[in-house]
């Protein structure tokens, strides 16, 4: 009845309860969190740090307000606002074949050592596709390793091989590190971040606070999708 009441008056207020995938929590929450907070400080701003699937399970049952994750979902019932389109990039080690080139193609990663994400990760499946491979093929030259973005940089820069980030996770790399960025020519494999959620009547003016916050800091040119592919996820 609170969040009713709140919605009805065009109040930014009360509890939002977010679910903010593995791949994008750690690089977008520091960006926009603190301003967020500052500009509605009677908003009580909960986040969770999950998967695609627990997001989604959460958000029917409403123990969530809201997801952020990689779209479109193709799932009956959940509301998708795009919200930016961020670029892939390659993360190269400095013995690796392509570190010489200074842009990649999306055909030079076929049959390449790349670190890639473990399973349950939509960004791993979105790597496999950039690579021309179904989530479930065994690929000859790929490692599955880790559950985390940030342990593949560290294999890429303390070993050998490649991966594949998002944008926003080399944005804050040293000079040293930056030299080791590819980014891709030509239309480029990008993933599309939206804000999901189950009902449309309410905390809406919340979920639209929140997407605005989002907005006012990023690059004007991560809202439009001219010129990239989107690489979408299966279906549900």
């Amino acid at each position: 009845m609170r969040d009713i009441l709140n919605e009805a008056g065009d109040r930014i207020s009360g509890e939002f309860r977010v679910g903010i995938i593995p791949t994008i929590a750690p690089y977008l929450l520091p960006l926009f969190v603190r301003s967020f907070a500052e500009r509605y400080p009677q908003v009580s701003l909960i986040i969770e740090e999950l998967q695609t699937q627990p997001i989604l399970h959460r958000l029917r049952n409403d123990t969530l307000d809201a997801g952020i994750l990689a779209t479109p979902l193709h799932t009956q019932g959940i509301v998708e606002e795009v919200l930016y389109y961020e670029p892939f990039v390659a993360y190269i080690s400095r013995s690796h074949p392509l570190f010489t080139k200074k842009e990649l193609e999306v055909r030079d990663l076929s049959g390449r050592n790349i670190w890639l994400l473990s399973e349950g990760h939509c960004f791993r499946e979105q790597a496999l596709r950039i690579c021309g491979e179904r989530q479930e093929t065994e690929l000859p030259h790929v490692r599955f390793e880790s559950g985390n973005l940030e342990t593949l940089k560290r294999l890429v820069e303390q070993n050998d091989g490649m991966t594949l980030l998002p944008w926003l996770a080399v944005q804050e790399l040293n000079d040293e590190h930056r030299q080791l960025v590819r980014p891709f020519s030509g239309k480029v494999p990008t993933r599309e971040i939206s804000i999901v959620y189950n009902r449309a009547y309410l905390k809406k003016s919340l979920i639209d606070a929140f997407a605005k916050e989002i907005h006012t800091v990023l690059p004007t040119d991560m809202t439009t999708r001219e010129g990239r592919f989107i690489v979408e996820l299966h279906d549900e």
